[in-house]
């Protein structure tokens, strides 16, 4: 290990575990944001506790209020789909586990800074998450970066702690540290929470070709499709990287199902939709309509479904989508070996 990667990591876990001492996560509620302004770029980093006691217990750090935001959307939701949410996130976590948790790249970092764990609970390390991807190790520019705002983490923690913020923060406030450049020194206090940003799906313009006018001059049948998308609780390789695929369906009301189609996370996810409609349209006849109930879809459907001339409805439940789903979910389960 390169000597100023190691003394970045040595950093990192010094920091961490001095914020550790104080046990955040016992009195401070997920979802209350802690947040740092860069004092260069201006940028938010944002923490926010995860869990109370082991097997699950550590922080999360978001890059930007965006990324929070859309986090917490999808904590907060129902998860209708079964969806693996807490891995559906842009963050870094740093968590307590047990030695089958740590993988081998965060297993050799461990080994050494001769900062193995003795038993369940007691193995720090780091992963990063994207939304569509297993979680992966830190690069050293992850670590770096990390270690720069750890030091400001703890700076909020000892003023919640030892000066007067437990008392004041509160639901609908934040922990936040900002850098003065007349006086050049940081403050840290507690301010009204930010709106919390739903997440934006913006829509997919479909290109006029001699393709989409064909499917435009087909006769409508007399069925209705609802489709939907589930990120699956599984992974598959590619290369280096390992994906969290999402399972594409589509099913008439009669509960036909008339798609059943893996679209990639690092494919053109919006062309894949479209192209699986387009064979199904060619085989079956352009449905009187399409159902759906993700926000997402209908950024992608929107304009297809317009040129087409095939009504498209948001509805509260998909039946026929999500029998299909339950019975294909039932027996899987995430493992990322």
């Amino acid at each position: 290990m390169d000597v100023n990667v190691k003394e970045n990591w040595e950093t990192l876990y010094g920091l961490t575990r001095l914020c550790s001492e104080m046990q955040p996560w016992n009195t401070i509620p997920e979802g209350i944001p802690f947040v740092y302004i860069q004092k260069d770029t201006g940028r938010e980093i944002i923490f926010s506790m995860l869990g109370s006691e082991y097997p699950f217990c550590g922080f999360a750090v978001y890059q930007s209020w965006i990324d929070f935001c859309a986090a917490r959307h999808r904590m907060r939701g129902q998860n209708k789909k079964r969806e693996p949410l807490f891995l559906l996130q842009n963050a870094t976590i740093g968590k307590w586990g047990c030695r089958s948790d740590v993988s081998k790249e965060n297993y050799a970092v461990l080994k050494e800074l001769d900062l193995r764990g003795h038993g369940d609970g007691t193995w720090l390390f780091f992963e990063r998450y994207r939304v569509g991807y297993a979680p992966a190790s830190l690069t050293d520019t992850d670590v770096e970066a990390l270690a720069d705002s750890m030091g400001n983490l703890q700076m909020m923690l000892r003023a919640y702690f030892e000066h007067g913020g437990m008392q004041e923060l509160k639901p609908g406030t934040m922990m936040i540290r900002t850098y003065d450049p007349k006086s050049k020194l940081f403050h840290t206090g507690v301010a009204p929470m930010l709106p919390l940003i739903k997440p934006d799906y913006p829509v997919f313009t479909v290109s006029d070709n001699k393709n989409l006018r064909q499917l435009a001059c087909l006769p409508t049948s007399q069925y209705s499709l609802e489709i939907d998308w589930s990120y699956l609780p599984m992974p598959l390789k590619n290369g280096t990287e390992v994906f969290i695929p999402r399972l594409l369906i589509g099913a008439n009301t009669d509960g036909n199902v008339l798609i059943t189609n893996y679209v990639l996370a690092d494919m053109d996810q919006a062309n894949g939709v479209l192209n699986t409609l387009a064979k199904v349209f060619l085989e079956h006849g352009k449905p009187a309509e399409i159902r759906i109930t993700d926000r997402e879809l209908e950024g992608i459907l929107s304009d297809f479904c317009k040129k087409v001339s095939v009504s498209l409805r948001f509805s509260k439940t998909l039946p026929s989508v999500n029998r299909f789903r339950n019975a294909f979910l039932k027996d899987l389960r995430f493992n990322s070996d």
